[in-house]
């Protein structure tokens, strides 16, 4: 293969997955909103950033290469700083929080980007994630 050829597709799909965007719009979620808008908000980032970087692997994937799944694209949530981003949405509530904020970022970002994601709403996921699911 042309080495310019690689180049630019590598350039491509790097740009495809930098969070950086998603990273400064997590940053500027106002922290004044309840918590649980707060956290729809993480997801509806998350979520438009794998719809951007799907585009930028779908745009590059050979055409007999199986579609790309959302399972390809977890790496933006064990990024650091996105992490920290979702930990400062959820500290002003620390003191209602059962767990320390970092924790719950990991078991928040785990189950919005996992398994669990493809079968709940974002509404549901939120929900079953500040209320459990009590008999």
């Amino acid at each position: 293969m042309d080495p310019d050829f690689l180049d630019s597709m590598r350039a491509r799909l790097a740009a495809a997955l930098d969070p950086t965007e998603a990273i400064r719009q997590l940053d500027a979620v106002p922290v004044n909103q309840p918590l649980a808008a707060r956290l729809l908000a993480v997801i509806d980032i998350l979520d438009a950033y794998y719809v951007h970087a799907r585009a930028g692997f779908d745009d590059h994937r050979a055409p007999t290469a199986r579609p790309f799944s959302r399972d390809d694209f977890r790496a933006i949530t064990s990024v650091p700083e996105t992490q920290q981003a979702v930990t400062r949405l959820l500290e002003p509530d620390r003191d209602r929080l059962r767990l320390p904020p970092d924790v719950l970022t990991k078991a928040f970002l785990g189950m919005s980007s996992g398994p669990a994601r493809t079968t709940l709403s974002a509404a549901q996921l939120v929900d079953l994630f500040l209320n459990g699911a009590p008999l």
